[in-house]
């Protein structure tokens, strides 16, 4: 399902110790309508392009506060709750990724990666791929929200994601 650009990602704690879904919890407290990191956390993404190996570090500071996974009303019966905590993991480093205007292929792949290497055991491939193929389609369009304000793409994502939070 995910691209041959992609190699890995870790997330790991203050102590550096690698988290998983389980662990990252540990790092977290609930805020109003999401989560919030209790500690500083840091990102490693290793990745292949144009055939050249490549890896970034990515320090991210304690208080960073995202609101889980953007799961639409209508599929949430299928999907799950946006803050179900088999997701946080996952959504954290997509939606930190994307506010920071990292690439937006890496950034999915990311999500797909750790959704995929959850410990939990609950997550079915189906329903795995069909979240990677959400944030394919539907990311293009809130990604493209922020990179040009003046793009005729731009207008149409502004619209699109009105009506999707209406929705939600």
């Amino acid at each position: 399902m995910s691209s041959k650009i992609f190699k890995s990602v870790g997330v790991y704690d203050m102590f550096n110790v690698k988290l998983t879904s389980e662990t990252f919890l540990m790092n977290v407290r609930k805020a109003k309508g999401g989560w919030e990191l209790a500690c500083d956390v840091d990102i490693y993404l290793c990745f292949t392009k144009y055939g050249v190996y490549d890896s970034h570090h990515i320090r991210v500071s304690k208080g960073e506060w995202w609101d889980g996974a953007s799961i639409p009303k209508v599929f949430r019966f299928l999907v799950g709750d946006p803050q179900d905590t088999q997701f946080a993991l996952a959504s954290f480093v997509h939606d930190y990724l994307y506010g920071v205007r990292y690439n937006r292929l890496v950034a999915d792949e990311c999500f797909y990666h750790l959704l995929h290497d959850t410990k939990f055991k609950d997550i079915p491939a189906w329903k795995e791929q069909a979240m990677y193929a959400a944030v394919r389609v539907g990311g293009q369009s809130l990604y493209a929200v922020h990179s040009n304000p003046k793009s005729l793409i731009d207008k149409a994502g502004k619209s699109f994601w009105k009506l999707v939070s209406w929705i939600l």
